[in-house]
């Protein structure tokens, strides 16, 4: 039993665990063995709030936390925080957050509809690249990668998918929005390659 809610859980497939950030704000990480779970750490206060949006890259052992704020923190036999970015939308929850080790970027998106980027090469702190303050009408609650092609695609409470093109900045593609009761997506453009 864990004692509080999991609010959002990461499984690190290599390693067999399962990293778990709870509605105490803490962060758990339990090893799988014989069918059942140990728990190897604990960080108790992972977050002043509870964590909205957790990722875990296993390229670079790391996983990526956000609530107000985003933490990275590094994964051997304990976690470690590497770098905290504070507030990076302001009063405002990060809802959504992902990141490509192909790319060396990492997105936050907000309760505002906003995107932030930044560049992250797994040493060193972050780089504020870029960002796009709305995105979507009602905030931006899902994004993620697609690196062979340099797409970023998101979702928002607007009821809209969007579809982006990552060159040197986040270039808008198209939308697909539902087209009436019978929950049909409009397409992108003919003219749209994938």
């Amino acid at each position: 039993a864990v004692g509080s809610e999991i609010h959002v859980i990461a499984y690190l497939g290599r390693k067999n665990m399962v990293i778990a950030a709870c509605a105490d704000a803490s962060l758990r990480a339990w090893e799988m063995v014989n069918k059942t779970f140990k728990e190897v750490c604990k960080v108790e206060t992972a977050h002043v709030n509870v964590i909205n949006a957790m990722h875990y890259n296993a390229e670079l052992s790391t996983i990526f936390t956000a609530c107000h704020s985003v933490r990275i923190w590094k994964f051997e036999s304990k976690l470690s925080e590497l770098h905290h970015l504070p507030t990076p939308f302001g009063q405002h929850s990060v809802t959504a957050l992902r990141y490509s080790h192909a790319l060396s970027l990492l997105v936050g998106c907000s309760t505002t509809g906003a995107i932030s980027s930044w560049f992250y090469c797994g040493s060193g702190p972050p780089l504020a690249l870029w960002q796009v303050e709305s995105a979507h009408v009602r905030g931006t609650v899902s994004v993620v990668f697609d690196s062979h092609r340099s797409l970023l695609l998101t979702g928002g409470n607007d009821k809209t998918l969007k579809t982006w093109r990552l060159l040197g900045d986040l270039q808008f593609i198209c939308a697909a929005t539902e087209s009436g009761k019978s929950k049909i997506f409009t397409a992108c453009p003919k003219q749209f390659e994938w």
